[in-house]
This record gives structure tokens, C-alpha cells and sequence, in this order.
């Protein structure tokens, strides 16, 4: 089974068990494509190493570390690895999650220059991928926007999956062969470190400065040295000659300015001292900006990318000038655009306020009428007495009896895969009586696996909201608390494995308390025999 220039593995089996599909991207070290998981007919992505690098001992350790790095983390934004196989005589593979979005790269290029905001939604969530992965001893070391992808997940915008940690450096353990020799270069020198420049041992400090660099260049539209060509790139970058991001874009604040700067810091003792310690730093910027849940910036997901360049292949080119710098635009533009969004808040005032005129005015002569008709009616007629039999005593009425009526009892949540009995009402916590609506709420749920029906799963867990009722206490979340997401792997006798959660704007015990409640949920059986993951999102009422 080979693969070669025009001869893409479309409509091959490989392993076994999966069937190749579209051949997305192609890149110097391997080709990644579509696939079906025959047996549970589940859509992944295969990257296949070339066939004529296999007998590379060096590339194809590095290609099983890839695969090794990805699949020990587990993490939310970490693209998930499930299988790898490098038998001899066949094609060495590796198999991850699918996932249908674009890549930061191809977001920069479509959409232009980005709001902060937006900016700073990603990169927390990158730097929460790199600090599991530092904290595990991996370093990615080719950290770059095209191996960022963004995707939507239970209705929720720019979802970040760290991808391709074909070069990732591994905390050497005994037994494992260096891969790098003191002195080389690795990495993708627009977004590398110095110290990877300079082919010295680097540290978690190195993911840091490319996140740095990352943001500047997508704020500014530009990489920040005075030249984008990868030959005169270095030296600047030695050189600590980068272009003030200040100087750039005018109207971003000076401290998200310093954030970024810092990150890029020549030296890294200058740095952020871990990745949690800048995510933390850029959190505290989103609160203090006032910044709750990520505006939607009409971003629409786009099919699979096609065109970005592969894990190994060259960096994707970035705008040396931005087009139309934001301090640019038209003022009368955005007077218009003021004008038209205050007309239409009082036409909704109008609007609304008549509606509650005409509600009650409806109800009021609803309830007139049936008064009238009260009145009108005539008054039933008086019953005749009835006299008692002669020589009898006179009858007394018999006690009518009482009718008891049971209170209705509260309905427990059946098991998932369980159908509901004829007559018997959906169990819903929202719908029971006696039981007010929790706070938080069920927003969203994905079965990519296809665990489990989806109403019961539903119904499993919008009672769960009820438990989580205690997580709030006195916390009070707002609509415009960003709801985090959660990823809870379930075995296949439906008990939950692990819990992971990602996102900004709840406080941390509230997260916490929620993810423990989850942790105690009991499932059922799933359909399948290896279990799966359920991605969950929950809101504020």
C-alpha cells in the first residue's frame, strides 16, 4: 500500500478498520485525510507519514512521539489521538478526533485583522492547552497559527484544538533516545524562541514567546519585525527589533500592549514564568475590560481547511501592512451605524410597550365579559322539601364521602436508553411540580459517538442542573458570563472517567462544583463498546 504524487490513499482500508476518504492536506513529513471508522461508522482524521520517511528511525520516533504527546494529555483543546499503528511493511499512521473548522492562519487571512477580544478568547484558551502539556514535561516548539484550529462546539464560537506536535520536545526519562542534537534548529522561525534560534535546550517559556508573537500578528495584521523575510527574520528577532504594538494599533490599550510584549521578551527570564501565569494575566485584562462572553463576530464555520500547509510543511505567509488600519475608518460610518442602532432600540420599546398595552387591555375585557355573563344568568331553582315517609323518622342525609386525591409525586430522571411509559410526562426538572427551575441550565450537548439517545441524555442531565443548584451559593451569573464547556469521557458501562472543563467568566469554585456534580453522574450503558466523550455546555438562567 503506497502513497505518492498523484496517488492519494483514497478508497484504501488502512489498519484494518479504516476506510480513507478526501485527502485534506498535504505537508513535508505526511499527508492528513478524512476516514471512517468502519465498525462504529465514527468520521476521524488519519495522518499518514510519507512513505518514503518511514525508514527514517529519527522521523518515525518522532512521528510515534506525536502521537504518544497527544493521546497522554487528554485536554479539551488539545486535539484528541485514539489510535497509532507503525507495523512493518505498512504505512505508519497515527488517528485523531475530526474536527470541521479553519485554522487560525486561514482566520487571519479571511477575516483581516482581529478584535481583541477575540484575540485574547484564543489565546486563553491555548495557553490552557500548553500548560497541561508543560505540566506533563512537553514543550510543542513549532507552536504557529496554522496549528491552531478553531471550530464550534455546542453552539459556541472559536473552540480552540492545539494540533501537530510533530517536533514537541518530551521530558527525557530514561531509556527514551534524544532526537536533537545540542545546537540544531527546530521550529518555524517567524514564531520561534531565540533560544531556538540559537539551538539551545528550551523550556515551556518558548511556547510562551510564539503565543506572543501569534497575538501581535493577529492584532496587528503582521508579523512584529520590520521584515517578514525568514532570512533577515532572526537576526531582528536576536536583536529584541521588534515594531511597538502600540505604534501599530493605536487603539488597543496600553496594558494588553504590555501583555504581549512581555510574552516577547528576548530573554526568557523576562517572560511570563509559566503558561498558567499569562493566562491568568490576560483573564484579569478580559475582566477589567469588561469583557463577559466573547462578542459573536459573525464568524460562520467553514468546512475542513484544504489549502493550509500540513504539521511539518512551511509557515503560512502573514500580511507584511494591514490593508485599512482600524484608526482609519470613516467616523460618519460609525456615526451611521450608531444612528441605525438607536432607531431600532426604540422602534423594539414601541413595539414591546404596545404589546403589553394590548395584552392587558385583552384581559381585562376578557374578564369583564365573563362577569356580565354571571350576572346575567338566571338563579337556580329552590328544590321542593320532601317529607319523610308516615311513621318513620325523619331521614337524615348520608355522609357523602370524601374524595382523596394523591399529590402527584415528583418523577426521577429514567435511565438513558430507557423509553418513557405511555401517559407518563418527559422527566424534566422544569416540568415537575415542586421543583423550581435551577439556575444554571442545559444549553447544549454533543454525542459525536452516538451513546446515547438523545432526549434521555438530555433529560439526565438538565436534572443534573438541579444538584448544581448548591454550586452557585451566592455567586450571581449574569447572561453574559461566558458558559464554559465541558468534556466528560464516559466508559462503556456509562460511568464518567474524566472531566475536563475550558472558558472564562464563572468563578472558579462555581466551575469546580459543576464539574464534581458531573464527575458523580451515572449514565448507563452506552451503545458502544468503548464508551465516548459528551461535550456539554451550561449556562446562567
Amino acid at each position: 500500500m503506497e502513497e505518492g504524487p498523484g496517488q492519494p490513499l483514497t478508497g484504501q482500508v488502512l489498519g484494518g478498520e479504516y476506510e480513507v476518504g478526501e485527502l485534506i492536506q498535504s505537508g513535508g513529513m505526511g499527508s492528513v485525510y478524512e476516514a471512517i471508522q468502519k465498525d462504529l461508522g465514527r468520521k476521524v482524521a488519519i495522518k499518514v507519514l510519507h512513505p518514503h520517511l518511514a525508514n527514517d528511525a529519527v522521523l518515525l520516533e518522532r512521528f510515534r512521539r506525536e502521537a504518544e504527546a497527544a493521546a497522554g494529555l487528554g485536554h479539551p483543546h488539545i486535539v484528541q489521538v485514539t489510535d497509532f499503528k507503525a507495523d512493518p511493511g505498512e504505512l505508519a499512521f497515527l488517528v485523531m478526533e475530526h474536527i470541521a473548522g479553519r485554522g487560525l492562519d486561514r482566520v487571519m487571512r479571511e477575516d483581516g485583522i482581529l478584535p481583541p477580544d477575540r484575540v485574547v478568547h484564543v489565546a486563553v484558551q491555548v495557553l490552557d492547552a500548553l500548560s497541561a502539556a508543560h505540566e506533563a514535561g512537553i514543550v510543542h516548539r513549532d507552536l504557529k497559527p496554522g496549528n491552531i484550529l478553531l471550530t464550534s462546539l455546542a453552539g459556541v464560537k472559536d473552540v480552540v484544538k492545539l494540533v501537530d506536535f510533530g517536533i514537541a520536545k518530551l521530558a527525557e526519562s530514561k531509556g527514551r533516545p534524544k532526537l536533537t542534537v545540542q545546537g540544531s534548529m527546530v521550529g518555524t522561525p517567524a514564531f520561534m524562541s531565540p533560544e531556538q534560534a540559537r539551538g539551545e535546550t528550551v523550556d515551556g517559556r518558548a511556547d510562551i514567546y510564539a503565543v506572543g508573537v501569534i497575538m501581535y500578528s493577529a492584532l496587528a495584521g503582521r508579523l512584529p519585525y520590520p521584515s517578514a523575510v525568514p532570512a533577515e527574520i532572526i537576526p531582528a528577532m536576536l536583536a529584541g527589533d521588534v515594531t511597538p504594538l502600540g505604534q501599530v494599533r493605536p487603539d488597543i490599550d496600553d496594558e494588553l500592549v504590555a501583555l504581549v510584549h512581555r510574552a516577547m521578551a528576548v530573554s526568557a527570564d523576562e517572560r511570563f514564568s509559566s503558561a498558567d501565569d499569562m493566562r491568568k494575566a490576560l483573564e484579569r485584562w478580559l475582566r477589567r475590560a469588561g469583557v463577559g462572553a466573547r462578542v459573536d463576530h459573525g464568524v460562520e464555520e467553514a468546512p475542513p481547511r484544504t489549502s493550509a500547509p500540513a504539521p511539518g510543511g512551511s509557515a503560512p505567509p502573514v500580511a507584511e501592512r494591514v490593508t485599512v488600519p482600524v484608526a482609519a475608518r470613516e467616523p460618519r460610518a460609525q456615526r451611521g451605524m450608531l444612528g441605525l442602532a438607536i432607531v431600532a432600540a426604540l422602534l423594539l420599546a414601541l413595539t414591546s410597550g404596545l404589546a403589553v398595552y394590548f395584552y392587558f387591555r385583552a384581559a381585562r375585557l376578557e374578564e369583564e365579559g365573563r362577569i356580565s355573563a354571571a350576572a346575567a344568568a338566571p338563579p337556580p331553582a329552590a328544590l321542593a322539601p320532601v317529607a319523610d315517609p308516615p311513621g318513620q323518622q325523619p331521614m337524615l342525609p348520608s355522609p357523602t364521602p370524601a374524595t382523596v386525591v394523591d399529590p402527584p409525586e415528583p418523577q426521577s430522571p429514567p435511565e438513558p436508553g430507557v423509553a418513557p411509559q405511555p401517559g407518563v410526562a418527559p422527566a424534566d426538572p422544569n416540568s415537575v411540580p415542586g421543583v423550581r427551575p435551577p439556575r444554571i441550565q442545559l444549553l447544549g450537548v454533543t454525542d459525536a459517538s452516538g451513546l446515547y439517545p438523545e432526549g434521555a441524555l438530555r433529560r439526565r442531565l438538565s436534572w443534573a442542573t438541579v444538584d448544581m443548584e448548591r454550586c452557585l451559593g451566592e455567586s450571581q451569573l449574569g447572561e453574559s458570563s461566558a458558559p464554559p464547556v465541558w468534556h466528560v469521557d464516559v466508559d462503556p458501562a456509562g460511568t464518567v472517567r474524566t472531566v475536563q472543563t475550558s472558558g472564562v467568566g464563572w468563578p472558579a469554585e462555581t466551575t469546580n462544583c459543576v464539574t464534581e456534580t458531573l464527575r458523580a453522574q451515572r449514565f448507563g450503558p452506552a451503545a458502544t463498546g468503548e464508551g465516548g466523550m459528551l461535550v456539554v455546555v451550561f449556562g446562567a438562567r
